[in-house]
């Protein structure tokens, strides 16, 4: 027995001999990152886009007016599903897979950004370890949580490929434009008017390298005219072949439709400006000061190119927190492009903080430590791996968490079969999921752009009756009457919960640890009496 362990060990160290440093801490990366974001399903919208791709493939066609929302298919509201072939190719992977294929699916979709990226700047991770490593594993840790199953997942890698497309092109490496068109066609399919972030990437590098320029450390070197005129050629066909999807030029101009809508950007998290109170923003100045940290100390001379993308993506980042992973993954070959020419031991020592030690390690002294630092990662990886699995195998198995939805209020709901429900806009999609094929429909649900379609109050729309309902700012009680609203199901602690509470005409129903339950005490619907409440 001894033997055959101590023959599996040598062997191992055999294998790890084989595998460089630099490779062996990215696979370390990912498999730290894997274990430590959650299995549980934590998006709202996800609800929604499943249920899309389940009709339309049902039914064989793109619909074009609201099929979900009790409100809006009673006024007809206009509504196209922008992002089609992600709802359908959500549904079709959780029809045959469940939600474990989709965990699967968006853990895949990171995976290959990261691996792309990581993969490009392997010279660096070899040359300048530590600086490479420090950037992938913040880039690792962070973007990562904002792989849900939703359209972004896709958009990223579709993105992040054609994005390093267009520097290989410009910097002389490999002409790959010929894509970039095709590129664009899948995004605008799965992802509607996030390819327009396509256009405007070609559109800024070919105009930042069409001058020569040099202002101190700032420079600019324009581009033979053959390659400009294929950057326009390539621009005019992307945008051309955007037209070909179902939707038309509305996929395209949906994000403006949305972004002048100031109320949704006061009040949908992801549109509102980056706070930097919270992770989110700590992160971004992170990612701020190494690219400027980058840019500063090397001995390149800043690209327009570089900075112009910088100074954009950063900009977004502060005015819609949901742009920041863009700025990430825009940012990380800016960032490795200065970090080549940065010599960080050198650096320090000038600075005389300490002076390099010039005797090198023999070449079987430097394999012993390189396997020695791989053995402690490996005893860390398992011993993590065994502290977390358990939970983490449960989490996989049921990650639907009755802390983030009302799994159980559903089946009240049912029971009661309310025709005129006023719902938490959180919600929304979930009851669309559940509760559609039982003909109970939501008042409002993740798909922002429609409701801002007008609503009964004057000269508000639907999303802006719902924040007043909700937030109790104005005529809670006339809203109510006006839309005829016959039940509320919404968060327990809230605002609108203690008012509905001390109302004498609102029945409360049902009450759990996430949700309530109230119907209108003149509403008869349903005939089980009124009087009984779940906890």
């Amino acid at each position: 027995m001894i033997k055959y362990f101590m023959k599996e060990v040598k062997n191992l160290i055999g294998y790890l001999k084989k595998i460089r440093i630099e490779n062996f801490f990215l696979a370390f990366t990912t498999f730290l990152i894997i274990c430590v974001k959650p299995f549980k399903v934590k998006s709202y919208d996800m609800w929604w886009h499943l249920k899309t791709g389940e009709w339309i493939i049902k039914n064989g066609k793109i619909p074009n007016t609201d099929i979900f929302s009790w409100y809006g298919i009673s006024k007809h509201f206009s509504w196209t599903a922008h992002e089609w072939l992600t709802d359908v190719t959500y549904f079709s992977i959780y029809k045959f897979f469940n939600f474990q294929g989709l965990l699967i699916f968006t853990y895949l979709l990171w995976f290959a950004v990261f691996l792309i990226f990581a993969s490009r700047y392997k010279k660096s991770m070899k040359y300048r370890f530590s600086l490479s490593f420090l950037w992938l594993l913040l880039f690792s840790s962070y973007t990562i949580f904002f792989f849900y199953v939703r359209p972004q997942s896709i958009s990223f890698l579709l993105l992040s490929i054609q994005y390093l497309i267009l520097i290989d092109y410009v910097d002389n490496k490999q002409d790959r434009l010929i894509f970039i068109p095709f590129i664009s066609l899948l995004i605008v399919n799965f992802h509607g008017g996030i390819a327009i972030s396509s256009f405007i990437m070609i559109f800024l590098i070919m105009i930042t390298n069409a001058f020569n320029i040099e202002i101190g450390k700032i420079k600019s070197t324009k581009l033979e005219g053959k390659k400009l005129i294929k950057l326009v050629k390539t621009l005019v066909l992307t945008i051309l072949i955007s037209f070909i999807n179902p939707i038309g030029y509305k996929a395209l101009t949906y994000p403006f439709l949305t972004m002048k809508n100031t109320f949704f950007m006061d009040y949908i998290s992801e549109w509102a400006s980056v706070d930097f109170h919270s992770g989110h923003g700590v992160m971004l100045i992170i990612f701020f000061m190494l690219i400027i940290f980058a840019m500063l100390l090397s001995n390149k001379k800043i690209k327009v190119q570089h900075l112009c993308i910088f100074i954009l993506y950063f900009y977004s980042s502060l005015k819609y927190s949901r742009m920041i992973p863009y700025f990430i993954f825009y940012s990380t070959p800016i960032y490795f492009y200065y970090l080549e020419d940065i010599d960080l031991k050198r650096m320090i020592q000038n600075l005389g903080i300490y002076k390099i030690n010039k005797i090198k390690e023999s070449k079987s002294q430097e394999t012993k430590s390189k396997i020695m630092i791989k053995m402690v990662v490996l005893i860390i990886c398992f011993i993590f791996f065994m502290v977390y699995y358990p939970q983490r195998k449960e989490e996989f198995y049921n990650p639907i968490s009755n802390e983030t939805y009302p799994v159980e209020g559903i089946e009240v709901l049912k029971k009661y079969n309310p025709q005129k429900l006023y719902n938490h806009y959180n919600f929304g999609g979930y009851l669309i999921f559940t509760l559609h094929d039982e003909g109970i429909f939501p008042f409002i649900d993740g798909r922002a752009d429609l409701f801002a379609n007008k609503g009964e109050m004057n000269h508000s729309s639907v999303f802006e009756d719902y924040i007043k309902v909700n937030h109790l700012k104005e005529n809670t009680d006339e809203i109510l009457k006006i839309y005829d609203i016959d039940s509320i199901f919404t968060l327990k602690d809230c605002s609108l919960t203690q008012y509905l509470k001390a109302k004498s005409k609102w029945h409360l129903i049902y009450e759990d640890h996430l949700v309530v339950f109230f119907i209108r005490e003149e509403n008869h619907i349903s005939s089980i009496p009124h009087t009984k409440i779940y906890k």
